[in-house]
């Protein structure tokens, strides 16, 4: 997260940092299912804008599982997939516009661009 907010978010300024610093902290992510998807695809969106950044993230003391960006972005829109409910569209907030938007930015930095089209198509609907 803080990959995004110090370097990615100048260029994609998709949420309000104090407020979702503060929705970090408390951990809302653990009940709101919108945010984790918000998170998720900020995550995925980072991997795929900074890939010099990954192998760091493979590294870390709480590595990363994924052996490609590609396996990790995957990942992540099939979490956020996940958990959408038969109702998902009948609700339309900002947090999953901002997910899906931000998904089709990291499909489209791995070179999924079909996939990428159908992800841009549901942040535009």
């Amino acid at each position: 997260m803080s990959d995004y907010l110090d370097h990615l978010y100048p260029l994609i300024p998709i949420v309000h940092r104090p407020t979702f610093r503060a929705d970090l902290e408390k951990g809302k992510d653990l009940f709101d299912g919108d945010f984790l998807t918000l998170v998720l695809s900020i995550c995925a969106a980072t991997v795929g804008t900074m890939p010099r950044k990954f192998n760091e993230y493979r590294n870390a003391p709480s590595p990363l599982r994924f052996q490609t960006r590609t396996e990790m972005i995957n990942h992540c829109y099939d979490m956020c997939l996940g958990l959408r409910g038969p109702d998902y569209f009948d609700e339309i907030n900002f947090n999953k516009w901002a997910s899906s938007y931000l998904t089709q930015i990291a499909l489209f930095q791995i070179g999924q661009h079909n996939r990428q089209r159908m992800v841009e198509v549901e942040a535009m609907q």
